[in-house]
């Protein structure tokens, strides 16, 4: 995509997501960073404030940067709506009008989000007036649920186009008045295939909607010039304890090596509602020596802990919800890395891995096939080396934040020009 008009203009643009700075918003900040380094004007907002004592060292400056809209009181956030209302009448009674058809035939996952569509409502009151304030030109959320829906209302309010970026459990389990906001977008940024079909599927207008990877600074992971030689050799994953990560698996296939007299060391990094149940899993099926689960982790210690794993497995599900994984960027840091990886069939994971090629893959919720791969990787030196070199060429190619940031900044340009010329959007 090109943009001749205005290309060379600075481009102001907003972004918002939950819980920016988190351990699970890293792939957020990094995108930011590469569209800074491209001579984007960002500035960060996002809902809930994360808790300082889950914050990585690197993230440091992204949380003293956000402004985040859950701090201010309910007065306040009232009379930004109230203010919104006497400064922007018109534009207020469009948006209003949206809101109440949004609330009462756009499809949810349950009734009460319907209520909750008057809360983005006003939220989306709070940050237009900071749009306005900063003279953003363009806002644009990360998830396809709550940021969305207070980024799409702030855009309307704020008289500018707003976009997102949709990923998995926002679409899976927590998609709200999705039609509504892929037809009111500028565009709607996937990230993967696999989520496009599922937009399209849902009835979502088909060209408003495009793949934009999540994707790594390839410059950031070196790629290990030799495997680790770890003995026993160590098998490494990390994520959240739910079930759409699929550690319940992980453990059963784990205790299969086991019977089989294979030699290993299994650390998994995270929290979650579901430690307890897989950590009593784990104890349960004779692991209490083979496996170690020490809870959340600092990006920085996870990602030393990534270069000395012989493996990395994450062996993903599809919840009973139908939550799932949309490409995990865990998956992509091993990559980069050069550590090879086993994972399933779920989601976009295959438009990631290659099967053989430049990694495993193996049917979700199948302990004996997650085994066996897994002891592929651990009798076989030269096929994990194989892997490693494909899966980094993968990375550099496909999935380098570089060549995503830059396809980004098109899109963002392409909706201000048309915002210019043609006046705004529904």
């Amino acid at each position: 995509m090109k943009v001749s008009d205005a290309a060379d203009r600075p481009l102001s643009i907003a972004y918002l997501a939950p819980e920016l700075g988190a351990l699970t918003s890293t792939f957020i900040y990094r995108e930011v960073e590469a569209l800074r380094q491209r001579g984007v004007s960002i500035a960060l907002f996002s809902t809930t404030r994360p808790d300082t004592g889950r914050i990585s060292e690197e993230a440091q400056p992204v949380v003293a940067e956000t402004q985040y809209l859950y701090d201010a009181s309910k007065p306040a956030i009232a009379v930004s709506a109230l203010t919104r209302f006497v400064r922007h009448p018109v534009r207020f009674a469009h948006a209003l009008t949206l809101l109440m058809r949004d609330a009462m035939i756009a499809q949810t996952p349950s009734a009460p989000d319907r209520l909750k569509m008057l809360w983005h409502f006003l939220l989306g009151c709070r940050l237009a007036a900071e749009l306005e304030l900063r003279g953003i030109r363009h806002v644009h959320a990360h998830f396809a649920h709550v940021p969305a829906a207070i980024a799409m209302y702030a855009g309307l309010l704020a008289g500018i186009p707003f976009s997102f970026t949709a990923h998995a459990n926002d679409l899976f389990e927590r998609g709200t008045a999705l039609r509504e906001k892929v037809r009111r977008a500028a565009f709607t940024a996937v990230i993967s295939n696999y989520n496009r079909r599922f937009l399209e599927e849902a009835g979502c207008v088909a060209d408003r909607i495009h793949v934009v990877h999540c994707g790594l600074d390839v410059t950031r992971y070196e790629f290990r010039a030799a495997p680790p030689g770890n003995t026993p050799p160590l098998l490494f994953s990390v994520g959240r304890f739910v079930e759409k990560k699929g550690f319940h698996v992980l453990v059963e296939a784990l205790a299969l090596l086991k019977t089989r007299d294979a030699r290993f060391r299994c650390l998994i990094a995270g929290d979650g509602p579901l430690y307890g149940e897989v950590r009593d899993r784990a104890q349960a099926a004779g692991l209490r020596e083979d496996l170690e689960m020490p809870g959340a982790m600092p990006q920085e210690r996870v990602k030393a802990l990534l270069d000395t794993a012989d493996a990395f497995v994450l062996p993903c599900v599809v919840a009973k919800s139908g939550d799932r994984d949309g490409i995990p960027v865990a998956l992509m840091e091993a990559m980069a890395l050069g550590v090879p990886v086993v994972s399933t069939h779920v989601s976009g994971i295959p438009e990631l891995i290659r099967d053989g090629e430049n990694g495993l893959l193996v049917k979700a919720e199948d302990p004996e096939a997650l085994a066996q791969a897994l002891g592929r990787i651990l009798r076989e030196p030269q096929l994990r080396k194989s892997l490693a070199r494909r899966a980094r060429t993968t990375i550099e190619t496909q999935f380098n934040l570089e060549t995503i940031a830059a396809n980004l900044e098109c899109l963002f340009r392409a909706s201000v020009h048309t915002k210019q010329n043609t006046g705004g959007q529904e």
